[in-house]
């Protein structure tokens, strides 16, 4: 009877955590940097609730209203102009009570990279803009989707995205191209910029001419009450690459001491374009118990690592594929208005759906949205078990809606039907 007392006790402890306005999930909320408008710093506060009838407001006492092109959606938006090397905290209040914050700081606003706020580099494409965000249930840590596209078709299109400058690069996503003959994925990769904030990707027809455009996503994360400086440390890119071989795989594990996976990506490399080598694979490798696997999804206990899967396609075309791996520590110190210094365990959380055998493989995947936030997307195909030929990727797309992904991937001139697993990635915050 005693111990029944103390578990209810506990459960009762836990439930009022869990549902108390401060770490309730279903809320979402995002500032970040802008281009200037009319030569001042500009930033952009979003929010959003998964909860229905509920709504939010924002306030920046200290900041000027501004003008900046709200991105599309159905989210709450406001824009703001200050000082440079200031910063400015957002108060976001829902209409159920709770209330969250969010700071944008303007320190090194004039730096790299379109003057801190994100931006694509492949002239002619479109400005790098806010596709999505999420938030976990702590109400701390934040990520968003900055995507671009190109508007040059060519056969071999590539393009980088930077998160802002207060963000650091966690994940990202490719989009190429489906018919008529397709465009694949080659390359989607962090490029090791020291402020931690470039995605780039590559997309190539193959056999067959096809011009194209391709889009690019960056996911990047911050954390309330953590600098940028403090922030870029605690994420780890890590890499491990593949011998030259006509089908190369490659792995790679987290660092000691950064045990909590957020994503990764993948790259090839060929001496031969448009014949050379495609992915298959820049894939979450799922941790060994609770990992969803099948059409029928439970809970997940995250990641352990990242790999990744390319191959030629019909002409020998011999390479190497490089995967790449983002991790942080699984505690974190951090300073909050209410506990001041505390320690925060850093939870992640993973999810596998595999899809039906297609010759055009298609599978979205949901996330924990307001629970975790979304961090990181793969995919994988299953070529080897259905056909011989090969099915390759063209599309891993983060969505922050479900806190998921959408993944596809194509046989290429020769029937090969395959499978496909698409991965979503999160964290939470838990003191």
């Amino acid at each position: 009877m005693q111990h029944r007392r103390i578990r209810t006790a506990i459960a009762t402890i836990v439930a009022a955590i869990t549902t108390s306005t401060a770490y309730a999930a279903g809320y979402h909320q995002i500032c970040y940097q802008v281009p200037f408008y009319n030569n001042v710093p500009t930033f952009v506060v979003q929010c959003r609730s998964d909860i229905p009838g509920v709504t939010c407001s924002i306030s920046v006492p200290a900041a000027g209203s501004g003008y900046y092109p709200p991105p599309a959606g159905a989210s709450t938006v406001a824009s703001y102009q200050g000082l440079h090397g200031t910063s400015y905290t957002a108060t976001i209040s829902f209409s159920d009570g709770t209330q969250r914050s969010c700071t944008t700081s303007l320190n090194g606003y004039g730096a790299s990279a379109g003057n801190g706020a994100a931006v694509a580099t492949t002239p002619g494409a479109t400005a790098a803009t806010l596709t999505g965000y999420t938030t976990d249930q702590s109400g701390l840590l934040m990520t968003g989707i900055w995507s671009s596209r190109t508007q040059n078709p060519l056969r071999v299109q590539k393009n980088s995205v930077y998160v802002p400058r207060d963000f650091v690069l966690i994940g990202g996503g490719a989009l190429g191209s489906d018919y008529p003959s397709g465009a694949l994925i080659s390359k989607m990769y962090p490029t090791g910029d020291l402020e931690k904030r470039e995605w780039r990707v590559e997309t190539q027809d193959a056999l067959s001419a096809q011009p194209h455009d391709n889009e690019t996503y960056a996911i990047g994360m911050k954390i309330e009450g953590m600098s940028v400086f403090t922030l870029r440390p605690l994420v780890a890119w890590s890499a491990g690459s593949s011998g030259t071989a006509a089908n190369p795989t490659s792995q790679i594990l987290p660092p000691a001491g950064y045990g909590a996976v957020l994503g990764g990506g993948a790259y090839t490399f060929t001496n031969y374009p448009y014949t050379g080598q495609f992915l298959t694979a820049s894939s979450a490798i799922p941790a060994i118990y609770g990992f969803c696997w099948r059409r029928v999804c439970g809970e997940s206990s995250g990641a352990t690592g990242w790999w990744a899967e390319s191959k030629d396609h019909g002409i020998s075309a011999p390479g190497s594929v490089t995967s790449y791996l983002s991790s942080m520590p699984t505690s974190i110190q951090l300073w909050t208005p209410t506990l001041g210094t505390h320690t925060f365990q850093v939870q992640t959380y993973g999810r596998g759906v595999t899809s039906a055998v297609a010759a055009h493989p298609a599978i979205t995947v949901s996330g924990l949205s307001g629970e975790f936030a979304l961090t990181g997307v793969g995919a994988s195909v299953d070529w080897r078990s259905y056909g011989q030929y090969g099915n390759l990727l063209w599309k891993i797309v983060p969505r922050a809606d479900i806190a998921g992904v959408e993944a596809s991937s194509k046989d290429h001139v020769w029937s090969s039907p395959a499978t496909i697993t698409g991965y979503a990635l999160g964290v939470k915050l838990v003191p």
